[in-house]
């Protein structure tokens, strides 16, 4: 089999069983932090969350912890540490990139899965080849602040990103992460 079609399989995946999980369970008002303070927009309202949040508090709440953990000291290190890199650039015109840096100590999880979400859900996505012509690693990005030039970008091995995508994947279906936390079972509550 191709080994590029395999990487355009594994990016389908994963925008839309990273992406909209993702962004549906992100706790936009601080609802499960303790003592939180809502988000409210210039007019005053409050910022709400996705329903899905509610609907699955237990996952939500689980994402939420091992997000809020230094990258380093999370679940997700071990699966990415081997080929991750990162750095800050002007957004390249080309299509081949690599960030060439590495992940600073004090990045949140939640920080390195918002770059990861932006690149695939609007196609901050850039590739680069091995010797033998075929996708060796992947570069997301997105920008430092909102219609700006200025990005950060994180690139990882396909092997690491498909073993993210993984974990992401038993994260959800309730398997739990290697920090041993485990969400509580949506469907049994149901």
């Amino acid at each position: 089999m191709n080994f590029d079609l395999e990487v355009t399989q594994l990016l389908l995946v994963a925008s839309s069983g990273f992406v909209i999980p993702r962004e549906r369970l992100k706790d936009r008002n601080n609802t499960l932090e303790p003592g939180h303070r809502p988000k409210r927009r210039a007019g005053g309202a409050i910022v709400a969350n996705h329903p899905d949040v509610a609907a699955f508090l237990g996952l939500a709440d689980t994402i939420h912890q091992e997000f809020k953990l230094p990258l380093k000291a999370g679940s997700f290190w071990a699966l990415v540490q081997p080929s991750v890199q990162y750095q800050k650039l002007l957004r390249p015109a080309g299509v081949e990139l690599s960030a060439l840096g590495a992940i600073p100590d004090n990045m949140i999880t939640e920080r390195f899965f918002d770059i990861l979400r932006n690149g695939l859900a609007h196609g901050n996505i850039f590739v680069k080849g091995d010797p033998n012509r075929e996708i060796a690693s992947l570069t997301f990005g997105q920008s430092v602040i909102r219609d700006s030039d200025d990005y950060e970008f994180v690139t990882l091995s396909v092997q690491d990103f498909r073993k993210l995508l993984l974990a992401w994947f038993a994260l959800l279906l309730d398997e739990g992460l290697a920090s041993g936390v485990k969400p509580t079972k949506q469907e049994a509550t149901d």
